[in-house]
Protein backbone atom coordinates (compact mmCIF):
# COMPACT_ATOMS: atom_id res chain seq x y z
CA UNK A 1 0.00 0.00 0.00
CA UNK A 2 1.71 3.16 -1.14
CA UNK A 3 1.32 6.40 0.79
CA UNK A 4 1.23 9.98 -0.43
CA UNK A 5 3.98 12.56 0.14
CA UNK A 6 6.61 9.86 -0.13
CA UNK A 7 5.51 8.25 3.15
CA UNK A 8 5.25 4.46 3.03
CA UNK A 9 3.36 2.24 5.46
CA UNK A 10 4.44 -1.23 6.46
CA UNK A 11 1.89 -3.68 4.97
CA UNK A 12 1.89 -5.83 8.11
CA UNK A 13 0.81 -2.91 10.24
CA UNK A 14 -1.87 -1.84 7.78
CA UNK A 15 -3.31 -5.33 7.70
CA UNK A 16 -3.56 -5.68 11.44
CA UNK A 17 -6.43 -3.49 12.48
CA UNK A 18 -8.87 -1.18 10.71
CA UNK A 19 -8.61 1.73 13.19
CA UNK A 20 -4.83 1.46 13.04
CA UNK A 21 -4.94 1.42 9.26
CA UNK A 22 -7.08 4.56 9.21
CA UNK A 23 -4.67 6.26 11.57
CA UNK A 24 -1.69 5.34 9.42
CA UNK A 25 -3.42 6.62 6.29
CA UNK A 26 -4.00 9.95 8.06
CA UNK A 27 -0.35 10.00 9.12
CA UNK A 28 0.64 9.47 5.50
CA UNK A 29 -1.03 12.75 4.48
CA UNK A 30 1.27 14.80 6.71
CA UNK A 31 4.40 16.30 5.10
CA UNK A 32 7.55 14.72 6.43
CA UNK A 33 9.13 17.99 7.57
CA UNK A 34 6.07 19.42 9.32
CA UNK A 35 7.64 19.21 12.78
CA UNK A 36 11.13 20.44 11.96
CA UNK A 37 10.66 23.73 13.85
CA UNK A 38 13.11 25.05 16.44
CA UNK A 39 10.32 25.75 18.96
CA UNK A 40 9.34 22.11 19.43
CA UNK A 41 10.85 19.99 22.23
CA UNK A 42 13.94 18.05 21.23
CA UNK A 43 12.17 14.75 21.88
CA UNK A 44 9.59 15.62 19.22
CA UNK A 45 11.38 17.79 16.70
CA UNK A 46 14.83 16.51 15.87
CA UNK A 47 14.04 12.94 14.86
CA UNK A 48 14.78 11.73 11.30
CA UNK A 49 11.92 12.13 8.80
CA UNK A 50 9.17 9.56 8.98
CA UNK A 51 10.06 6.42 7.05
CA UNK A 52 7.62 3.60 7.43
CA UNK A 53 9.27 1.27 5.01
CA UNK A 54 7.24 -1.02 2.76
CA UNK A 55 9.27 -4.11 3.41
CA UNK A 56 8.13 -7.60 4.29
CA UNK A 57 9.64 -9.11 7.42
CA UNK A 58 12.22 -11.78 6.65
CA UNK A 59 12.12 -14.51 9.25
CA UNK A 60 10.30 -12.67 12.05
CA UNK A 61 10.19 -12.75 15.79
CA UNK A 62 9.86 -15.92 17.86
CA UNK A 63 7.07 -16.08 20.42
CA UNK A 64 6.26 -12.36 20.26
CA UNK A 65 2.85 -11.53 21.73
CA UNK A 66 1.68 -9.42 18.78
CA UNK A 67 -1.94 -10.30 19.45
CA UNK A 68 -1.84 -8.39 22.73
CA UNK A 69 -0.49 -5.33 20.90
CA UNK A 70 -2.62 -5.35 17.76
CA UNK A 71 -5.88 -6.92 19.00
CA UNK A 72 -5.63 -10.02 16.86
CA UNK A 73 -4.12 -10.97 13.50
CA UNK A 74 -5.68 -12.53 10.45
CA UNK A 75 -2.93 -14.49 8.72
CA UNK A 76 -4.65 -14.27 5.34
CA UNK A 77 -4.46 -10.48 5.29
CA UNK A 78 -0.75 -10.38 6.01
CA UNK A 79 0.08 -11.77 2.62
CA UNK A 80 2.99 -13.98 3.68
CA UNK A 81 1.45 -16.95 5.49
CA UNK A 82 4.44 -19.07 4.56
CA UNK A 83 6.52 -17.29 7.16
CA UNK A 84 4.04 -18.00 9.94
CA UNK A 85 4.60 -21.08 12.06
CA UNK A 86 1.24 -20.92 13.85
CA UNK A 87 -1.43 -18.61 15.16
CA UNK A 88 -2.88 -20.14 18.28
CA UNK A 89 -4.40 -18.75 21.51
CA UNK A 90 -3.59 -15.19 20.55
CA UNK A 91 0.10 -15.86 19.77
CA UNK A 92 1.88 -15.24 16.47
CA UNK A 93 5.13 -17.14 16.12
CA UNK A 94 7.52 -16.43 13.23
CA UNK A 95 10.90 -17.83 12.30
CA UNK A 96 13.50 -15.81 14.20
CA UNK A 97 16.28 -13.88 12.55
CA UNK A 98 18.43 -11.55 14.71
CA UNK A 99 18.52 -8.71 12.19
CA UNK A 100 14.71 -8.48 12.25
CA UNK A 101 14.63 -7.52 15.92
CA UNK A 102 16.34 -4.20 15.34
CA UNK A 103 14.31 -3.62 12.19
CA UNK A 104 11.00 -4.23 13.94
CA UNK A 105 11.98 -2.01 16.84
CA UNK A 106 12.87 0.79 14.45
CA UNK A 107 9.60 0.44 12.55
CA UNK A 108 7.51 0.53 15.73
CA UNK A 109 9.44 3.67 16.70
CA UNK A 110 8.55 5.13 13.31
CA UNK A 111 4.90 4.32 13.97
CA UNK A 112 4.95 6.15 17.30
CA UNK A 113 6.69 9.06 15.61
CA UNK A 114 3.90 9.17 13.03
CA UNK A 115 1.31 9.39 15.80
CA UNK A 116 3.17 12.33 17.35
CA UNK A 117 3.35 13.97 13.93
CA UNK A 118 -0.40 13.53 13.49
CA UNK A 119 -1.14 15.02 16.91
CA UNK A 120 0.96 18.11 16.20
CA UNK A 121 -0.59 18.56 12.78
CA UNK A 122 -4.04 18.37 14.41
CA UNK A 123 -3.07 21.13 16.90
CA UNK A 124 -3.03 18.66 19.81
CA UNK A 125 -0.43 18.55 22.53
CA UNK A 126 1.67 15.55 21.56
CA UNK A 127 2.99 14.85 25.04
CA UNK A 128 -0.53 14.87 26.50
CA UNK A 129 -1.67 12.53 23.73
CA UNK A 130 1.11 10.07 24.48
CA UNK A 131 0.39 10.40 28.20
CA UNK A 132 -3.22 9.41 27.62
CA UNK A 133 -2.04 6.41 25.63
CA UNK A 134 0.21 5.39 28.51
CA UNK A 135 -2.68 5.61 30.97
CA UNK A 136 -4.80 3.38 28.73
CA UNK A 137 -1.98 0.89 28.43
CA UNK A 138 -1.53 0.72 32.19
CA UNK A 139 -5.26 0.34 32.74
CA UNK A 140 -5.61 -2.44 30.19
CA UNK A 141 -2.38 -4.39 29.99
CA UNK A 142 -0.04 -3.51 32.82
CA UNK A 143 -0.48 -6.29 35.34
CA UNK A 144 2.39 -6.97 37.65
CA UNK A 145 3.47 -9.79 39.89
CA UNK A 146 4.77 -8.98 43.38
CA UNK A 147 5.82 -10.89 46.46
CA UNK A 148 5.44 -9.99 50.11
CA UNK A 149 8.78 -10.87 51.70
CA UNK A 150 9.95 -10.78 55.31
CA UNK A 151 12.94 -8.53 55.93
CA UNK A 152 13.48 -9.80 59.48
CA UNK A 153 12.49 -12.83 61.56
CA UNK A 154 9.02 -12.81 63.07
CA UNK A 155 5.48 -14.14 63.06
CA UNK A 156 2.94 -13.28 60.35
CA UNK A 157 -0.44 -11.72 61.22
CA UNK A 158 -2.89 -9.63 59.22
CA UNK A 159 -2.49 -11.20 55.79
CA UNK A 160 -6.25 -11.27 55.21
CA UNK A 161 -6.51 -7.61 56.23
CA UNK A 162 -3.77 -6.66 53.78
CA UNK A 163 -5.59 -8.58 51.04
CA UNK A 164 -8.81 -6.77 51.94
CA UNK A 165 -7.03 -3.42 51.50
CA UNK A 166 -5.95 -4.42 47.98
CA UNK A 167 -9.42 -5.77 47.16
CA UNK A 168 -11.09 -2.50 48.16
CA UNK A 169 -8.88 -0.71 45.64
CA UNK A 170 -9.32 -3.26 42.84
CA UNK A 171 -11.16 -6.60 43.14
CA UNK A 172 -9.04 -7.96 40.26
CA UNK A 173 -6.01 -8.21 42.57
CA UNK A 174 -5.25 -11.77 43.66
CA UNK A 175 -3.19 -12.91 46.65
CA UNK A 176 -1.85 -16.40 47.27
CA UNK A 177 -0.64 -17.01 50.81
CA UNK A 178 2.61 -18.94 51.10
CA UNK A 179 2.93 -18.50 54.87
CA UNK A 180 -0.44 -17.78 56.51
CA UNK A 181 -1.05 -15.97 59.78
CA UNK A 182 0.75 -17.58 62.68
CA UNK A 183 3.66 -18.74 60.52
CA UNK A 184 7.22 -18.12 61.69
CA UNK A 185 9.29 -16.42 58.98
CA UNK A 186 12.97 -15.71 58.42
CA UNK A 187 14.50 -12.87 56.40
CA UNK A 188 13.84 -13.44 52.70
CA UNK A 189 10.89 -15.79 53.19
CA UNK A 190 8.00 -15.25 50.77
CA UNK A 191 4.82 -14.57 52.75
CA UNK A 192 2.47 -14.23 49.79
CA UNK A 193 2.40 -13.80 46.02
CA UNK A 194 0.28 -10.96 44.61
CA UNK A 195 -0.80 -10.38 41.01
CA UNK A 196 -3.02 -7.71 39.53
CA UNK A 197 -3.28 -4.31 37.83
CA UNK A 198 -0.27 -2.14 38.62
CA UNK A 199 -2.34 0.92 39.48
CA UNK A 200 -4.34 -0.97 42.11
CA UNK A 201 -1.26 -2.58 43.65
CA UNK A 202 0.58 0.72 43.90
CA UNK A 203 -2.48 2.46 45.35
CA UNK A 204 -3.15 -0.15 48.02
CA UNK A 205 0.45 -1.04 48.82
CA UNK A 206 1.07 1.32 51.74
CA UNK A 207 -2.23 0.68 53.51
CA UNK A 208 -1.86 -3.08 53.11
CA UNK A 209 1.72 -3.04 54.41
CA UNK A 210 0.78 -0.78 57.33
CA UNK A 211 -1.72 -3.36 58.54
CA UNK A 212 0.47 -6.36 57.81
CA UNK A 213 3.67 -4.96 59.35
CA UNK A 214 1.92 -3.64 62.47
CA UNK A 215 -0.11 -6.76 63.19
CA UNK A 216 2.87 -9.01 62.44
CA UNK A 217 4.86 -6.89 64.89
CA UNK A 218 2.24 -7.53 67.58
CA UNK A 219 2.30 -11.27 66.83
CA UNK A 220 6.09 -11.33 66.88
CA UNK A 221 6.30 -9.52 70.22
CA UNK A 222 3.70 -11.88 71.68
CA UNK A 223 5.62 -14.91 70.42
CA UNK A 224 8.76 -13.69 72.19
CA UNK A 225 6.95 -13.74 75.54
CA UNK A 226 5.25 -17.06 74.77
CA UNK A 227 8.66 -18.55 74.03
CA UNK A 228 10.08 -17.19 77.28
CA UNK A 229 7.22 -18.73 79.29
CA UNK A 230 7.48 -22.09 77.54
CA UNK A 231 7.47 -25.02 79.92
CA UNK A 232 5.32 -23.26 82.53
CA UNK A 233 1.55 -22.98 82.92
CA UNK A 234 1.63 -19.19 82.42
CA UNK A 235 -0.33 -17.79 79.50
CA UNK A 236 0.59 -14.49 77.82
CA UNK A 237 -2.37 -12.10 77.62
CA UNK A 238 -2.90 -8.62 76.21
CA UNK A 239 -4.90 -5.73 77.71
CA UNK A 240 -7.35 -3.07 76.57
CA UNK A 241 -4.43 -0.76 75.77
CA UNK A 242 -4.98 -0.92 72.03
CA UNK A 243 -4.92 1.47 69.08
CA UNK A 244 -8.32 3.19 68.69
CA UNK A 245 -10.34 1.34 66.06
CA UNK A 246 -7.91 -1.57 65.87
CA UNK A 247 -8.67 -3.47 69.09
CA UNK A 248 -10.18 -6.53 67.42
CA UNK A 249 -7.32 -6.75 64.90
CA UNK A 250 -4.57 -6.29 67.49
CA UNK A 251 -6.11 -8.85 69.84
CA UNK A 252 -6.34 -11.21 66.86
CA UNK A 253 -2.62 -10.64 66.23
CA UNK A 254 -1.88 -11.54 69.85
CA UNK A 255 -3.59 -14.88 69.30
CA UNK A 256 -1.67 -15.38 66.03
CA UNK A 257 1.50 -15.00 68.10
CA UNK A 258 0.41 -17.71 70.51
CA UNK A 259 -1.04 -15.45 73.22
CA UNK A 260 -4.51 -15.13 74.73
CA UNK A 261 -6.91 -12.23 75.09
CA UNK A 262 -7.85 -10.33 78.21
CA UNK A 263 -11.25 -8.64 78.25
CA UNK A 264 -12.31 -6.75 75.12
CA UNK A 265 -14.28 -4.07 76.95
CA UNK A 266 -15.33 -2.80 80.35
CA UNK A 267 -18.51 -4.85 80.17
CA UNK A 268 -16.67 -8.19 79.84
CA UNK A 269 -15.64 -8.30 83.50
CA UNK A 270 -15.03 -6.06 86.51
CA UNK A 271 -11.41 -5.07 87.07
CA UNK A 272 -10.94 -3.04 90.25
CA UNK A 273 -7.80 -0.88 89.84
CA UNK A 274 -5.88 1.18 92.41
CA UNK A 275 -7.87 4.33 91.62
CA UNK A 276 -11.13 2.48 92.26
CA UNK A 277 -9.82 1.34 95.64
CA UNK A 278 -8.75 4.89 96.48
CA UNK A 279 -12.19 6.26 95.62
CA UNK A 280 -13.99 3.48 97.53
CA UNK A 281 -11.78 3.99 100.58
CA UNK A 282 -10.40 0.46 100.95
CA UNK A 283 -10.18 -2.97 99.32
CA UNK A 284 -13.14 -4.47 101.21
CA UNK A 285 -15.55 -1.65 100.27
CA UNK A 286 -14.47 -1.71 96.61
CA UNK A 287 -15.10 -5.45 96.30
CA UNK A 288 -18.46 -5.34 98.10
CA UNK A 289 -19.73 -2.54 95.84
CA UNK A 290 -18.62 -4.42 92.73
CA UNK A 291 -20.38 -7.60 93.84
CA UNK A 292 -23.56 -5.67 94.61
CA UNK A 293 -23.82 -4.35 91.05
CA UNK A 294 -22.32 -7.15 88.93
CA UNK A 295 -24.44 -9.97 87.60
CA UNK A 296 -23.87 -13.53 88.77
CA UNK A 297 -22.05 -14.40 85.53
CA UNK A 298 -19.66 -11.42 85.68
CA UNK A 299 -16.18 -12.18 87.00
CA UNK A 300 -14.42 -9.77 89.35
CA UNK A 301 -10.67 -9.18 89.39
CA UNK A 302 -8.82 -6.77 91.67
CA UNK A 303 -5.38 -5.21 91.42
CA UNK A 304 -3.05 -5.46 94.41
CA UNK A 305 0.53 -4.31 94.80
CA UNK A 306 1.30 -5.64 98.30
CA UNK A 307 0.90 -8.96 100.03
CA UNK A 308 -1.14 -7.27 102.75
CA UNK A 309 -3.73 -6.19 100.20
CA UNK A 310 -3.73 -9.71 98.74
CA UNK A 311 -4.49 -11.18 102.17
CA UNK A 312 -7.49 -8.84 102.53
CA UNK A 313 -8.76 -9.75 99.05
CA UNK A 314 -8.50 -13.50 99.67
CA UNK A 315 -10.49 -13.13 102.89
CA UNK A 316 -13.41 -11.63 100.92
CA UNK A 317 -13.09 -13.71 97.79
CA UNK A 318 -12.73 -12.71 94.11
CA UNK A 319 -12.29 -14.54 90.83
CA UNK A 320 -8.81 -13.22 89.99
CA UNK A 321 -6.06 -11.07 91.45
CA UNK A 322 -3.76 -8.85 89.44
CA UNK A 323 -0.31 -8.80 91.08
CA UNK A 324 1.06 -5.46 89.93
CA UNK A 325 4.79 -4.69 89.80
CA UNK A 326 5.77 -7.28 92.37
CA UNK A 327 9.25 -8.73 92.68
CA UNK A 328 9.94 -12.34 91.77
CA UNK A 329 9.99 -13.32 95.47
CA UNK A 330 6.71 -11.47 96.13
CA UNK A 331 5.10 -13.26 93.20
CA UNK A 332 6.15 -16.64 94.58
CA UNK A 333 4.66 -15.79 97.96
CA UNK A 334 1.48 -14.46 96.35
CA UNK A 335 0.98 -17.68 94.39
CA UNK A 336 1.50 -19.71 97.54
CA UNK A 337 -0.91 -17.54 99.53
CA UNK A 338 -3.60 -17.77 96.85
CA UNK A 339 -3.36 -21.55 96.75
CA UNK A 340 -5.61 -21.88 93.72
CA UNK A 341 -8.51 -19.90 95.25
CA UNK A 342 -8.22 -17.26 92.48
CA UNK A 343 -6.53 -16.83 89.14
CA UNK A 344 -3.17 -15.08 89.55
CA UNK A 345 -2.08 -12.52 86.95
CA UNK A 346 1.36 -10.87 86.95
CA UNK A 347 1.67 -7.43 85.40
CA UNK A 348 4.27 -4.68 85.18
CA UNK A 349 7.80 -4.60 83.73
CA UNK A 350 7.11 -7.60 81.50
CA UNK A 351 9.76 -8.15 78.84
CA UNK A 352 11.17 -11.12 76.96
CA UNK A 353 14.08 -11.04 79.44
CA UNK A 354 11.92 -11.01 82.62
CA UNK A 355 9.04 -13.20 81.43
CA UNK A 356 10.84 -16.50 82.02
CA UNK A 357 11.51 -15.83 85.70
CA UNK A 358 8.02 -14.42 86.23
CA UNK A 359 6.41 -17.46 84.60
CA UNK A 360 8.50 -19.74 86.82
CA UNK A 361 6.84 -18.30 89.95
CA UNK A 362 3.69 -20.26 89.10
CA UNK A 363 1.36 -17.41 88.07
CA UNK A 364 -1.50 -18.30 85.73
CA UNK A 365 -1.33 -15.23 83.49
CA UNK A 366 1.26 -12.67 82.42
CA UNK A 367 -0.26 -9.51 80.95
CA UNK A 368 1.57 -6.86 78.93
CA UNK A 369 -0.09 -3.75 77.52
CA UNK A 370 2.88 -2.88 75.32
CA UNK A 371 2.16 -5.85 73.06
CA UNK A 372 -0.62 -3.90 71.38
CA UNK A 373 0.31 -0.27 71.98
CA UNK A 374 4.10 -0.19 71.61
CA UNK A 375 5.37 -3.25 69.75
CA UNK A 376 7.66 -2.55 66.80
CA UNK A 377 6.36 -3.25 63.30
CA UNK A 378 7.79 -6.27 61.53
CA UNK A 379 9.74 -5.25 58.44
CA UNK A 380 7.95 -6.71 55.41
CA UNK A 381 8.44 -5.52 51.84
CA UNK A 382 6.52 -5.76 48.58
CA UNK A 383 9.02 -6.86 45.91
CA UNK A 384 8.29 -6.34 42.22
CA UNK A 385 8.77 -9.49 40.16
CA UNK A 386 7.79 -8.42 36.67
CA UNK A 387 5.18 -7.48 34.12
CA UNK A 388 2.36 -9.81 33.17
CA UNK A 389 0.77 -8.49 29.95
CA UNK A 390 -2.79 -9.68 30.26
CA UNK A 391 -5.94 -7.64 29.92
CA UNK A 392 -7.11 -6.39 33.30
Amino acid sequence: MAAEKGCRIHPLLVAIDRPLARLLRRCAQIPLAVHQDEQAPDSLARRPPLQLRQESLVGGLAAVELAHIFNGIDAKTIGRPGKIQRIEAGRLELRPEPTDLARMAEEIGDLLFAVVNLARKSNLDAETTLGNATDKFVARFHRVEDELRARQPGVVAGLDIAYCAFQLVNPAIRLTAERPDGSVVAPGDVIAAIEGPARGLLTGERTALNFLCHLSGVATATASLVSAAHGTKARIVCTRKTTPGLRALEKYAVRAGGGSNHRFGLDDAVLIKDNHIALAGDVKTAIERAKAHAGHLVKIEIEVDTLVQLEQVLAIGVDAVLLDNMTIEQLRQAVAMTGGRAITEASGRITAETAKAIAATGVDLISAGWLTHSSAALDIGLDYLGLNQQAA
